[in-house]
């Protein structure tokens, strides 16, 4: 993902509403910021399943790569003027992704939670934040957004993609071997 540079222009087209753009982009940073927690409870709750042991460097990678994005929203929001995201007044569509990845994170935290509920909030997360960047990234795009912040939203959303997959088939594998009891099919390469 790059990291763009501060620009006194960011967007070409002149009659983007920016309100609302921040709020779009808010609502973003809220899911990313609760999702580097999610990462972090799920790994230290899956660290002692020996199905899943193969997953946590990767879950490691996308807490650090949810981490980038956050911070990519923040440095934008602030050259929006909204220098203090977390003093910012909660809006309806903010108070939405927040209860979202509220309610995700109590399932991950609970106490009768098991390595296949942890990984379904996972996979729920992860298909929250891949439609909310896709819906970005075609706004911003719409918008005529600077160049770089919308190849960074871009890098996000297939960064996104690919956390929704991954998580997905080992998702699927644990089922087949815990529900089934039998191995996932895995592709071989040719």
């Amino acid at each position: 993902m790059t990291v763009p540079t501060r620009k006194t222009r960011l967007f070409t087209r002149r009659e983007v509403d920016r309100g609302d753009f921040i709020d779009k982009l808010a609502q973003r940073w809220v899911v990313e910021r609760a999702a580097v927690t999610m990462y972090q409870e799920a790994i230290a709750r899956l660290r002692v399943n020996q199905l899943l042991q193969k997953v946590i460097p990767e879950l490691e990678r996308f807490m650090a790569q949810e981490k980038l994005h956050a911070d990519m929203l923040e440095q934008l929001l602030g050259e929006l003027g909204r220098g203090d995201v977390h003093g910012e007044h909660a809006t309806p569509a903010v108070n939405l992704a927040a209860s979202t990845m509220a309610a995700i994170l109590e399932s991950i935290r609970a106490p009768r939670a098991t390595a296949r509920s942890i990984m379904e909030a996972i996979l729920m997360a992860e298909r929250v934040d891949a439609g909310g960047w896709e819906l970005l990234t075609e706004l911003a795009k719409e918008g005529g957004l600077d160049e770089d912040y919308l190849r960074s939203f871009r890098a996000a959303e297939r960064e996104e993609r690919e956390h929704e997959h991954v998580v997905r088939t080992h998702l699927m594998r644990l089922e087949h071997e815990m529900l089934l009891h039998e191995r996932y099919p895995v592709a071989t390469s040719r």
